[in-house]
């Protein structure tokens, strides 16, 4: 699944290949186990840009309400790179909702 971020900050955005997916059940949302691994990537979208993402939801999922869920680092060039927020947790994460049917 491809899908846009775009960044209408002052600051850059980090992101990775990685990504959480989870799908709605009477008990809420609930983790969907996914069985690949993600390359260790590191990816910028500038302030003002919009990046081009892709999460490769398994083929053999379920009908069913799902949400892909998102991190991301917010940082400011500070010389020739980039200072990054926080080295812990991330700073933000933002999920989407969407459908999948048979």
């Amino acid at each position: 699944m491809r899908y846009l971020l775009v960044n209408n900050s002052a600051y850059g955005v980090l992101t990775g290949a990685s990504f959480g997916l989870e799908h709605e059940s009477v008990n809420g949302w609930e983790t969907v186990t996914l069985r690949m691994a993600f390359a260790a990537v590191g990816i910028i979208i500038e302030p003002g840009q919009s990046g081009q993402l892709y999460a490769p939801i398994p083929g053999d999922i379920a009908a069913g309400m799902y949400r892909l869920r998102q991190c991301f680092r917010l940082g400011r060039r500070e010389g020739l790179g980039w200072g990054w927020r926080g080295g812990g947790p991330p700073v933000f994460e933002v999920s989407a909702a969407f459908r999948v049917t048979t």
